[in-house]
């Protein structure tokens, strides 16, 4: 802060999907966070990047449906919305089954209000 001391405004202790927003925006709060516990110096963030958009695959898709049956969004817009986006919830190249293990229980959801 202003006063040179170091303040996370977080509530919740525990780790969230969200905070990866932040990470990827350029502010590590898990970082920063880890290397304040260790009471190790911690430089301050200077600059982020902005307009990063963050999906949760779960989230995101309940939503385009309800926007998709208003006719306020189209299926191309949301895909080219996914693709584009510079935050994944859960995708990561290099660690891809938590991406997979959230869509099975999305598919799963489907599958069974359809049924149900």
């Amino acid at each position: 802060g202003r006063d040179g001391v170091f303040k996370l405004m977080e509530i919740n202790a525990r780790s969230q999907s969200q905070e990866g927003l932040a990470v990827d925006c350029g502010v590590d709060f898990p970082y920063i966070a880890y290397e304040d516990s260790l009471a190790r110096s911690v430089s301050p963030v200077t600059s982020h990047r902005t307009g990063v958009t963050w999906v949760s695959l779960s989230w995101d898709f309940r939503s385009y449906r309800q926007n998709r049956a208003a006719k306020q969004l189209s299926t191309l817009t949301w895909v080219n919305q996914l693709r584009t986006s510079g935050s994944h919830a859960y995708f990561a190249w290099d660690d891809p089954k938590p991406f997979i293990y959230s869509s099975l229980g999305l598919a799963k959801d489907l599958i069974y209000r359809r049924s149900g």
